[in-house]
């Protein structure tokens, strides 16, 4: 960013918006043991001496569990959204690393989409287009005021 340029808003897209992802990946862990504890009969087949196929398979699935849930928090870990008062910019990676803007002479249509869940959540993604390309925000928390922000900051540049 250059010197001059203002920070009006900066953020990460939130957990809840891939709550679906972190819940299914928990699941996957915790689940295995929770079938032990109601079923312990389920782990009587040995495969390897100690081993079971069941417990394999608890591993392997405990394993798919944490890999979906590191996934997820890597991709918002590495995206990042900043606000200033001459553009939008979004920013994904850390090695290979994709930089999106909008300036805000070039952007003609602002579009918030939420789901039922999402309102309840109080998350959004919110659509930039530039007649165009498009960016999209995806997982902003609180996405009719950073809308807002967006287009008072645009009517001042019109």
């Amino acid at each position: 960013m250059q010197n001059q340029e203002q920070v009006y808003y900066s953020a990460r897209p939130t957990r809840l918006a891939r709550l679906h992802v972190y819940a299914f990946g928990l699941l996957l862990m915790i689940g295995p043991v929770f079938l032990y504890l109601i079923k312990p009969s389920f782990t009587s087949m040995e495969l390897l001496g100690t081993v079971t196929i069941a417990g394999l398979i608890a591993w392997f699935l405990g394993f798919i569990g944490f890999i979906l849930i590191m996934r997820e928090e890597w991709r918002r870990l590495t995206t990042k959204y900043t606000i200033t008062d001459m553009r939008i910019l979004r920013q994904d990676g850390i090695l290979r690393k994709t930089t999106q803007y909008v300036m805000f002479n070039k952007l003609e249509r602002i579009q918030v989409e939420q789901g039922l869940l999402d309102r309840v959540l109080g998350i959004g993604d919110i659509l930039l287009d530039t007649g165009d390309d498009f960016v999209v925000l995806h997982g902003i928390r609180d996405p009719r005021k950073v809308e807002m922000g967006i287009a008072k900051t645009l009517a001042q540049h019109r």
